[in-house]
């Protein structure tokens, strides 16, 4: 076989064949004669085996029913303790279960309060671009009113650019504005969501007092 491994040739098998074709005439002469004997030593050792682990069995036995009976006299009492354990750890679990029952309610608050500040974040953020195109629109429209109104009115273009200036600060006076509340929004979503990761029961909690102090209202 380690040949076989070595060199897998056709020499190697038909030597193979060879000692298998010995093996089964050796063992159909001696398998008979030897069958018996080798059963009975079998029987033997298993039967000495048994034994001994019946006798090992009985000691230990023997050892763990003196074991019990010592221990009898302490059992009523440890019971009592375990009852006591038991019930402990009951009531603790049920005080867990409403803990957890409570943060659900919690996370939950906390996912619609942050899911509307997102909405109202986007919709802050579309309103400043609606505001910023119109801005754009109306600037335009008062680029080309001015071209217009000095080709027609050479000596009122100096006022017209005065107004059409203060329509244009007023215009980026209102985008500074937009520009200031959706800054602030973004500022209070982020440490929103920064108190909840380090955090959320407490954060959760504050938020939901703040509520029903009327902070929503606010």
């Amino acid at each position: 076989m380690m040949r076989l491994a070595k060199e897998d040739t056709r020499d190697t098998w038909r030597k193979l064949d060879a000692l298998s074709a010995r093996f089964e005439i050796a063992s159909d002469l001696y398998g008979g004669a030897l069958g018996p004997v080798l059963w009975n030593a079998h029987t033997s050792l298993v039967r000495e085996a048994e034994r001994n682990q019946a006798q090992s069995e009985v000691v230990r036995l023997q050892e763990q029913v003196a074991l019990l009976r010592s221990e009898s006299a302490t059992s009523n009492e440890s019971v009592k303790e375990l009852q006591q354990a038991l019930a402990s750890v009951h009531a603790e679990a049920e005080r867990l279960e409403n803990e957890l029952a409570q943060a659900k309610n919690i996370e939950i608050l906390l996912a619609a309060q942050i899911a509307a500040l997102e909405s109202a974040h986007i919709g802050l953020v579309e309103a400043h671009e609606r505001s910023q195109r119109e801005a754009d629109r109306q600037l335009a429209a008062l680029e080309q009113a001015m071209r217009d109104e000095t080709k027609k009115h050479e000596l009122s273009s100096e006022a017209l650019r005065r107004d059409a200036a203060q329509r244009v600060a007023e215009l980026e006076a209102r985008n500074r504005e937009m520009a200031l509340l959706h800054a602030q929004a973004i500022k209070e979503l982020g440490a929103l969501r920064s108190s909840l990761a380090q955090n959320p029961i407490r954060t959760a909690w504050a938020a939901w007092t703040r509520r029903e102090a009327g902070g929503d209202s606010a």
